[in-house]
């Protein structure tokens, strides 16, 4: 008998605030290690899942709000890096990774993977 369960996952999230200067408060690093182990419970009656390797994800991001002279929250800057290493991984759950082979794979493997390295940068403005 198989598992229908999802592989083991854990993700450990560092975040220490910094020093805040005069005219920034609320600021923050964050560091993030997401591991999930292989999969290698599946249900194969005719080819209905497959075997899934387990990846090793690293994220960062920092973030702070600046302030007026006056003490006003002023404007509020946030960065943030998935997939610092660009690791090419595939999700257990992801139906996505059986679809058609693709020649380029970085890895081999069938099916389309998961996104590589994202950077977002977000600014807000209270009016």
């Amino acid at each position: 008998m198989t598992s229908a369960a999802p592989q083991a996952r854990t993700e450990l999230r560092l975040s220490a605030p910094a020093r805040p200067a005069a005219r920034l408060s609320g600021s923050y690093l964050r560091f993030t290690l997401e591991g999930t182990a292989p999969q290698n419970r599946f249900y194969a009656v005719d080819g209905a899942e497959t075997a899934t390797a387990g990846y090793l994800l690293l994220g960062a991001g920092a973030g702070t709000t600046l302030r007026s002279k006056a003490g006003r929250e002023a404007l509020q800057v946030f960065v943030q890096v998935d997939n610092v290493l660009d690791t090419a991984y595939q999700a257990h759950l992801n139906r996505l990774k059986y679809f058609e082979y693709y020649a380029a794979s970085p890895t081999g493997r069938r099916g389309i993977f998961n996104p590589g390295r994202n950077v977002g940068v977000k600014v807000a403005v209270p009016f």
